[in-house]
């Protein structure tokens, strides 16, 4: 896709959108047919540039977001509009083309619509209301295709990401295992140390007279004790891994949300751009079990966290010479919901760089992104199409250096079917 076009496909993807807003080539050598159709269809509302050539056709291509070209056939001392329409498909697959000429017999037609592979062959002199016509019905077809393409680039791409998170959690299951195989010793050992330093401790009350080994042996003990705090943080993250290793991403299931916050909030606090980060988390009720996909819905509220931490750290900037510190409140709540019925929200609000409005309307499109060295403008994407899988509702609240609050209200029992597209 021509990256010139970008925005513009992007705004086309709203249903709300104006398909006549798409721009309009029209190339022929004769002045006063340019004049008249260049009339008739800024009349008719539609956004027309002009050419006089194929080659100052290819020119405005290279400026300009066109999605449908009409190109007179006979062009002399140039290209003809075959082939000028041949190398437009060569390099701009989605435009749409409309072969224009004074030939009405069949051989002009089938070579022309062949070789060119357009859309549409117009005679001349052209009836305004037929070209009106072809140029909507053209317009359309760009769109409707224009639409299909993005949905299935967005499928696929879920489906991708899926996978990787699939590919990620066997990965991190087998080394969270291994690694707990290898603490268990460690456990043992610290326990060892404990009691028998207490029971050392214990015996030396017998001569108080010996401070220095009184001193020495508390020491040696709350060091023993913080060695077995550090190994019970390392043993939580693990099931925290193994936890989300144990999710299947198409399997549907009861389960505790706040366990969920709990370990993406752990696997967050490993990242070392999260160090200077506070996470506060606030629960407001007892209940909050939910039916779904465990797995993916971990996998989006880690996004969340992520995505928190980075407008956290882009708010410092390079103010900060370690790492960027900040604050992200989580609140998890039991609720009612008048469309969902029994529903649990949780909201997730960052003192970040906050969020554009520009950017705003754009952040849930597909393989859109502002972190262009670290995202791929899925994570969000996905998330949406989770959310909204789940029968649940999303929201986003943001001011450009006042934070982000993403807010998202889940049915405790979905009314329909669960069903995420490429799974």
């Amino acid at each position: 896709m021509n990256e010139l076009t970008k925005v513009t496909d992007q705004d086309a993807s709203s249903g709300g959108y104006d398909w006549k807003k798409h721009l309009i080539l029209i190339v022929d050598d004769e002045p006063d047919v340019l004049t008249n159709i260049n009339y008739t269809l800024t009349l008719a509302g539609f956004s027309v540039v002009t050419a006089k050539s194929g080659e100052e056709g290819l020119d405005i291509l290279k400026n300009h977001p066109v999605k449908l070209i009409i190109s007179d056939q006979m062009m002399p001392g140039g290209m003809s509009g075959t082939e000028f329409l041949s190398r437009v498909k060569d390099v701009y697959h989605d435009i749409v083309t409309i072969i224009l000429s004074a030939y009405k017999d069949s051989e002009h037609v089938i070579a022309a619509m062949n070789n060119a592979r357009t859309f549409y062959y117009l005679t001349k002199p052209c009836e305004k209301d037929e070209l009106v016509d072809r140029v909507a019905q053209a317009l359309k077809y760009y769109h409707a295709g224009f639409l299909r393409k993005l949905q299935e680039e967005h499928a696929h791409a879920v489906m991708l990401e899926t996978e990787k998170m699939a590919n990620l959690g066997t990965y991190s299951g087998g080394i969270a295992h291994n690694l707990r195989n290898m603490i268990f010793p460690l456990v043992a050992y610290f326990d060892g140390i404990r009691q028998d330093m207490e029971d050392i401790i214990e015996l030396s009350k017998e001569n108080p007279h010996n401070e220095l080994f009184n001193d020495r042996s508390q020491s040696i003990l709350q060091l023993s004790e913080h060695g077995e705090k550090a190994i019970e943080d390392v043993t939580s993250l693990i099931e925290s891994l193994m936890s989300l290793y144990r999710s299947k991403n198409n399997e549907v299931e009861d389960f505790d949300l706040a366990g969920v916050i709990e370990n993406a909030v752990r696997i967050e606090k490993t990242r070392k751009e999260s160090k200077g980060i506070t996470i506060h988390v606030d629960k407001t009720g007892a209940d909050f079990k939910i039916e779904g996909l465990r797995g993916l819905l971990s996998s989006i509220i880690i996004e969340f966290l992520k995505n928190a931490s980075y407008a956290i750290g882009e708010k410092a900037g390079t103010t900060t010479a370690g790492p960027p510190e900040g604050n992200i409140w989580i609140a998890l709540e039991a609720t009612k919901d008048p469309a969902m019925g029994e529903a649990v929200r949780l909201s997730i609000r960052d003192d970040g760089c906050g969020i554009s409005e520009e950017i705003q309307k754009e952040v849930f499109t597909p393989l859109f992104t502002t972190k262009a060295k670290v995202g791929t403008g899925l994570g969000l994407s996905a998330a949406y199409e989770i959310v909204h899988s789940h029968n649940g509702s999303i929201i986003l609240q943001s001011k450009p250096g006042a934070g982000t609050t993403f807010t998202v209200t889940l049915p405790k029992k979905p009314k329909a079917e669960i069903k995420i597209k490429g799974l």
